[in-house]
């Protein structure tokens, strides 16, 4: 990933991200400020678009364990058909916080 400096989303930005002709692109885990709050990590954009998600910066140690954690989920939502897929995912969730304590 090429580090870009935070984008400040407002109005006008925001639009931008639901340009069909030239959109603007996100990368995950790119720092994002939404209406001048303070930085954020963008994850994705949620169905058509209205839902953001994004982690704040709390400065606690387990921020990282966070982000990663809404990322995996992100990339999962809606995929397990089954029971037995949902339970895969909570194994492969439970990896991966293991990895943060």
């Amino acid at each position: 990933m090429k580090y870009q400096q935070t984008i400040h989303i407002n109005n006008d930005n925001y639009h931008l991200m639901h340009d069909t002709t030239n959109p603007l692109k996100l990368q995950t885990g790119q720092w994002v400020s939404l209406y001048g709050s303070r930085p954020s990590r963008w994850v994705g954009l949620v169905g058509n678009g209205s839902t953001v998600w994004l982690t704040h910066f709390d400065g606690v140690s387990n921020n990282r364990a966070k982000f990663g954690m809404l990322c995996l989920t992100f990339r999962c939502r809606g995929r397990a058909k089954t029971p037995e897929e949902a339970a895969k995912f909570e194994v492969l969730q439970v990896k991966f916080l293991s990895q943060f304590k």
